[in-house]
């Protein structure tokens, strides 16, 4: 299996320029069987307001239009695609990561289980996932954790436990470290985060044009070192074969 990493550029509250992105991608991989995007790539990383009332319009369901034309580009172009976005289940707003297979079905649907995402402490509608959840794709075995999800001690070792027997860790993300600080401090810092994890990490980051945010970048995890990598600072595509 042929997985490309996409360091993507993000727009704030721009779903369909992100629809068109992620199209954009799947038309020129074609060697590829997933493209995976990063955190909240749909809605973009500051997508909320944190205003309840104007938050639940922005988020989207699973059965919403936005999701419907997602599903018919992945059996269009062959190729499963997998992206956070802002989910809006019953009266709740969750940062979420949907995987869609190349025939269009929903694989799976992880709702963030680490409170970091989020700046309305308060608002109990904005709302977490409470556990990490084994799919398969084309014979292979995967789990999602988003971000701050591998911050957390019992949820390494949670993720630990699974990797033992899955093939793949799929770990969206939006970091916005410069290119320095990345290479000199913390590329280091998520290679030790996440050396105890038994299969390959990949990781995903999204890029955007301002200066103070995410600057794109993915990496490979495996065991304590880093397998290949697209550099932070950099847009483009790492391909990764399982």
């Amino acid at each position: 299996m042929t997985i490309g990493l996409v360091a993507a550029t993000i727009r704030n509250n721009r779903i369909d320029e992100q629809i068109n992105e992620i199209e954009q991608y799947l038309s020129n991989n074609h060697n590829c069987d997933l493209l995976c995007f990063g955190e909240a790539y749909l809605h973009g990383f500051h997508g909320m307001s944190w205003e309840y009332e104007i938050d639940i319009n922005r988020a989207i369901t699973l059965d919403s239009q936005s999701m419907e034309e997602l599903k018919g580009l992945a059996k269009e172009y062959d190729c499963g695609i997998s992206f956070g976005y802002i989910e809006k289940f019953s009266n709740k707003i969750y940062s979420s990561n949907i995987v869609i297979d190349n025939n269009g079905n929903i694989l799976d649907n992880y709702r963030r289980i680490s409170e970091g995402w989020k700046c309305n402490w308060e608002n109990e509608h904005y709302a977490e996932g409470s556990s990490f959840q084994v799919f398969t794709y084309k014979g292979k075995q995967f789990v999602t954790a988003i971000c701050g999800d591998f911050w957390w001690d019992y949820l390494i070792k949670e993720i630990e436990n699974l990797s033992k027997k899955v093939d793949v860790v799929l770990w969206p993300l939006y970091i916005d470290y410069s290119p320095e600080s990345w290479a000199t401090n913390a590329r280091q810092e998520y290679v030790n985060q996440v050396s105890s994890i038994h299969c390959p990490v990949l990781m995903i980051n999204s890029y955007s044009p301002d200066e103070n945010e995410g600057k794109g970048g993915c990496c490979v995890f495996n065991q304590g070192h880093i397998e290949n990598e697209l550099p932070v600072g950099e847009r483009g595509i790492l391909i990764k074969k399982i």
